[in-house]
């Protein structure tokens, strides 16, 4: 017989079979709660460990840091200097090309004014603006609209040719005592006749609902950027090819828009349709000019 057989055969009192139990479940209960005890003294050391551990990390990262970031903020002072100096080099280089095209645009001014002399050609009458507020402004590419804060008590009047920068943006369709309506260039329903700045093509520019607008070639005749006439193509000559970034010039005829003024640059040519882009930042507009109509002289 196995020893433990012999220790169950062995008759207990009667007492210790009665407490026996009843010892077993207090003792159950009493490292229940021990364990919970140790376990809570445990959770908490380990969340005041890892707080003291986690603020320790966070000095030593930051005092770590600290030379870096001060030597971060003194290269982008450097590079902000240099990048100045550059800047400043290349405004200087701008200004000298653009004073060398000053002194070349007062010759040619200059000797044009010298051929129109020699020539007879009656002196054109230049347009007078008045400068007017941007009430209204598109503030999208498909709004092809713009209010003005000044109408009819300040000679306002309808058709009348709206330019920013001696650059034209449209024309009034619509006018009240204080304020009026502009028709952007880029509207469908806006139709300019132009000039190529070196082609001398001619023909209608209209507005795509886009930035972009469209040339549609309507006649045979080489016009000057002036407006003039200089020769008729002849049966069978092929029309001057068009370059890409030719300058897009208001022919005058029609007589809404003054002559001679920048619409805008080519920036595709098609076998079918020019392609031209307004260089007027349409989102920006903060002060245009509205052309005066012109009233022909009283005679005494």
């Amino acid at each position: 017989m196995k020893p433990w057989m012999i220790l169950s055969a062995v008759k207990r009192p009667q007492t210790v079979n009665y407490l026996w139990p009843r010892l077993k479940i207090s003792l159950f209960f009493m490292s229940a709660f021990l364990l919970s005890l140790l376990t809570y003294f445990d959770a908490h050391l380990q969340t005041k460990s890892r707080s003291a551990l986690l603020d320790a990390t966070a000095f030593i990262t930051d005092l770590c840091r600290w030379p870096a970031q001060t030597g971060s903020f003194l290269t982008a002072s450097l590079v902000s200097h240099f990048d100045v100096y550059e800047k400043n080099k290349k405004l200087r280089d701008e200004n000298r090309t653009l004073r060398a095209q000053h002194s070349l645009t007062l010759a040619l001014a200059a000797e044009n004014n010298r051929l129109r002399n020699k020539l007879k050609v009656i002196k054109e009458i230049e347009p007078e603006f008045s400068s007017v507020r941007v009430i209204g402004a598109a503030k999208s590419p498909y709004q092809h609209n713009v209010l003005l804060g000044s109408g009819k008590k300040e000679g306002i009047q309808v058709k009348s040719a709206v330019l920013v920068d001696r650059q034209i943006l449209g024309r009034i369709i619509e006018v009240g005592n204080y304020s009026c309506r502009v028709l952007l260039i880029t509207d469908p329903q806006s139709h300019i006749p132009i000039v190529l700045e070196k082609s001398g093509v001619q023909g209608i520019l209209s507005g795509d609902n886009s930035s972009l607008m469209r040339i549609r070639v309507v006649e045979k005749t080489l016009i000057s950027s002036t407006g003039n006439a200089v020769h008729s193509l002849k049966e069978g000559e092929q029309r001057p090819k068009v370059a890409k970034g030719e300058y897009v010039f208001s022919s005058g005829q029609g007589g809404v828009f003054p002559t001679g003024f920048v619409v805008g640059r080519v920036v595709e040519v098609t076998p079918h349709e020019i392609l031209v882009q307004s260089m007027i930042d349409m989102m920006q507009l903060e002060y245009v000019q509205v052309v005066k109509p012109y009233e022909e002289p009283v005679d005494d």
